[in-house]
């Protein structure tokens, strides 16, 4: 039988299963995977879904007859990539292991073998592939020297900092015995050094490494430990029993690719942090308790400004600096201004720089038709009474995962979050974020989704920041006072300067964000839980002055923003130290006090000159709008120029608003 497929089909086909996942189930291929736009997809379903699409019916690998090669050579003639996966290759080794060795694991064996072939030269290859690692990196696999090694095994270190698989430390897959299971594990295999030097460098790393959840340091789960540290092991395996870390454990027969990837991505992003961290000092077996191996490191602003330069990404230091603090300071930020202006931009780079993989964030699109709070967070199966709705965006999973990884920050995106009425399908978030008590999802049965189980309550994760980013047009809603409230509004716009800037220096991005800074997460986090609100006369005198010409319009505030002003200035003086009371002051002014600011010409005009004058170094009466007669008396420059600009369309529109398009 005979298919037609083109490339555009077989585009619509993917585009499908992205919008339908549940197509996904039942349907992964075990050998082989379509990679596109960086994601993996079964082969035979895309096919499946392709000729569906034409009109025909579902297909498997069997509707192609004895040619099984066929499917695949479909794909690559139409210019997809087709990579194999992982397991595949582990299960033939496994299997070879088992075909070769079915009693006696001690029997000798020829470097011939399948097994000692695929350990050794195979899948460290496919590994480096995998993993894009450079050729510092060496991948040493063996199956045991002139006899078969109880327990076979992959180690993955960098030439710099250790010279062989004998003496060092490094990443290790290690296998069980009996070849039903993989352990994914640290500071395993070194037979040239004592138990003493392991255990030291163990403690080092173990005190260090609290960024990656997950490790057991001294032995595995009780009922695997059997396996791999039989009772009546060598003095090795007594070395290994006590000094390794062990992180992961996989069943060869119900083996996870996507988790084993991103772990062991996770385990070498940190070890190339620690060779980094360590690469003058020699061998990682001879470092000193003062060696900073995968240590947190301190949050740095510096550092994420100037990855961002490197990876040809233009942002005005202060906006840099206000983005980070406003985070600090409350986990709400909304982000206005422009189209195109970076917004989106800035909030993913931060993420995809501070998380450890991209499970740790999600920038979901609002939709006009959101009118209640089932896109974020689903909805109980009114048929099946076990059984619940998850958002295919995702939103409520990234919640429960931020939940249960307390020690790791997560990033929740709204893009163009006021293509809706905000206060629809958001009132959940706005009410647990001050309240600090709980969503009810459900009541009644407990449910799950798929093989997930769903609480029926959840609370707001402390490491759970949100950042909308807003467009203002015909299309858009304006933010009521309840939102304005609850968040720090940053306005993004471009000035000549900077657009220039960008013409001289434009080119696409040329450095990965991806992971740069996930060592400095816990500090990120740490900054955002300690909250201060230090008394500041000065603060305190012009937020009461601001206070009474703002109610002459009803947009005066309460005690929260009073509060959230006094902790926004404290987080900008943490993040930069050089900064002013007065620029800090400005800056809380911009973003807490002036976006509930709109109304027509009568209602406000006389409010904002009065505004501006307060922004004067001398009280000076407003009436012409000449930057250069005024720029060098300002006290508040930037919130000068919003109320200057605000001023000039209450004049030439008869209306004026904090929201600009």
């Amino acid at each position: 039988m005979t298919y037609d497929f083109t490339r555009n089909v077989l585009l619509s086909a993917i585009r499908h299963i992205d919008k339908h996942p549940e197509l996904l189930k039942g349907r992964q291929s075990s050998t082989y995977d379509l990679v596109y736009n960086n994601k993996r997809y079964p082969p035979i379903l895309v096919l499946s879904e392709a000729n569906r699409l034409n009109g025909g019916k579902e297909l498997f690998l069997s509707n192609f007859g004895n040619n099984t090669d066929k499917p695949f050579e479909i794909l690559k003639d139409n210019g997809f990539e087709i990579v194999t996966k992982t397991m595949f290759i582990l299960k033939r080794a496994f299997q070879e292991f088992k075909k070769q060795y079915p009693k006696d694991l001690s029997k000798k064996f020829s470097k011939e073998l399948t097994s000692y072939n695929i350990l050794v030269k195979e899948l460290p290859q496919h590994l480096r592939e995998q993993f894009n690692l450079s050729t510092e990196y060496k991948i040493q696999g063996s199956v045991g020297t002139g006899n078969f090694a109880r327990y076979p095994w992959i180690a993955i270190f960098d030439k710099r900092v250790t010279v062989s698989a004998t003496k060092g430390y490094y990443i290790v897959l290690l296998f069980s015995d009996d070849l039903e299971e993989i352990y994914l594990t640290l500071n395993q295999g070194s037979t040239k050094q004592s138990i003493k030097e392991k255990d030291h460098i163990t403690n080092l790393v173990y005190s260090h490494i609290h960024h990656i959840d997950g490790f057991v340091k001294g032995n595995l789960p009780k009922k695997s430990l059997t396996k791999v540290f039989p009772a009546s092991s060598s003095s090795n395996g007594t070395a290994y029993e006590k000094t390794n870390l062990f992180y992961r454990r996989y069943e060869v027969d119900n083996f996870d690719e996507e988790d084993f990837k991103k772990h062991l991505n996770k385990l070498i992003i940190a070890y190339d942090e620690c060779v980094s961290a360590n690469q003058e000092k020699g061998s990682l077996a001879t470092m000193k308790k003062s060696d900073n191996l995968f240590s947190n490191k301190d949050f740095d602003i510096k550092a994420f400004a100037d990855d961002l330069t490197k990876s040809s990404l233009i942002y005005n230091k202060d906006i840099i600096t206000r983005f980070v603090a406003s985070l600090v300071s409350k986990p709400f930020v909304i982000l206005s201004g422009l189209a195109g202006s970076g917004k989106t931009k800035i909030a993913h780079s931060f993420a995809q720089w501070l998380c450890q993989d991209n499970s740790q964030y999600g920038i979901v699109p609002v939709g006009a038709d959101w009118t209640n709070r089932e896109p974020l967070l689903g909805y109980p199966d009114g048929l099946r009474e076990d059984n619940y709705v998850l958002p295919d965006n995702g939103v409520l999973g990234l919640i429960l995962k931020a939940l249960e990884n307390s020690k790791l920050p997560y990033f929740l995106i709204l893009d163009e979050m006021n293509l809706s009425h905000v206060e629809r399908y958001f009132a959940d978030f706005l009410s647990i974020m001050e309240t600090k008590e709980s969503i009810q999802l459900y009541s009644g049965h407990d449910r799950d989704s798929g093989n997930k189980s769903i609480p029926k309550k959840i609370y707001w994760p402390e490491n759970l920041f949100i950042i909308g980013t807003v467009n203002i047009d015909e299309s858009t809603y304006m933010f009521s006072p309840k939102v304005l409230d609850r968040a720090n509004v940053i306005e993004f716009r471009i000035s000549a300067d900077e657009l220039e800037t960008f013409f001289g220096t434009y080119q696409t991005e040329k450095e990965s964000l991806i992971g740069k800074g996930q060592m400095m997460g816990s500090s990120f986090l740490s900054l955002s839980k300690r909250k201060q609100t230090k008394s500041n006369l000065l603060v305190e005198q012009e937020l009461l002055s601001f206070f009474k010409k703002l109610a002459r319009i009803g947009a005066e505030f309460g005690y929260r923003s009073a509060t959230e002003v006094l902790t926004l200035i404290n987080s900008l003086k943490t993040i930069d130290n050089t900064l002013s009371d007065k620029t800090c002051l400005d800056i809380a002014i911009m973003q807490k006090l002036l976006p509930k600011i709109h109304g027509s010409r009568s209602k406000i005009i006389s409010v904002l000159e009065e505004l501006m004058n307060l922004c004067l170094v001398e009280n000076l009466k407003v009436n012409s709008l000449f930057e250069e007669e005024y720029l060098p008396m300002t006290k508040y420059p930037i919130s000068f120029e919003k109320l200057k600009r605000m001023y000039k369309n209450a004049l030439d529109n008869g209306f004026a608003s904090y929201a600009e398009a």
